[in-house]
């Protein structure tokens, strides 16, 4: 008897230590479009660490009960479905072809009047591609009918 209440208080820790990991998975995959979008300076590696580390430490557990193991092997897979998520958008933004960054540079470009370099015109969308040559003929009509 006494075993089976020392596997409910282990089954409860397993739900809470489950529960508190989806929490800063979901935090974590806030941090990393905070990131994306710019609003936040540097990768979130701390919290991605203790992540990895905590889903490391419930892999070597041995959970018995069947819904808390379906549970956390789910878990786990979202978890490496985002990690590979962020590490193509790292590789991305590294490369210099990721779409919102390249976005954010044509507008730049495109507000002070600047040519962009030939490699970001070329990993452009084709509508976009078209829609920057046609705003960039505007203005410089614009800037022709300009009295000196």
């Amino acid at each position: 008897m006494a075993s089976k209440a020392k596997n409910d208080d282990s089954e409860i820790d397993v739900e809470e230590v489950l529960n508190e990991l989806e929490h800063k998975v979901e935090r974590l995959k806030i941090l990393y479009e905070q990131y994306f979008m710019g609003i936040e300076k540097i990768e979130p590696h701390t919290q991605k660490k203790e992540i990895t580390r905590r889903v490391l430490e419930l892999t070597q557990l041995n959970i018995r009960n069947t819904a808390m193991r379906y549970r956390f092997h789910a878990l786990n897979q979202k978890f490496g479905s985002y990690q590979t998520y962020w590490s193509r958008t790292m590789r991305e933004i590294e490369n210099g072809t990721y779409y919102r960054s390249i976005v954010r540079a044509s507008r730049e470009a495109a507000r002070k009047g600047l040519d962009m370099p030939d490699e970001v015109m070329r990993s452009l969308p084709k509508r976009l591609r078209e829609r920057i040559l046609k705003d960039r003929e505007a203005l410089a009509a614009r800037a022709a009918a300009r009295p000196p």
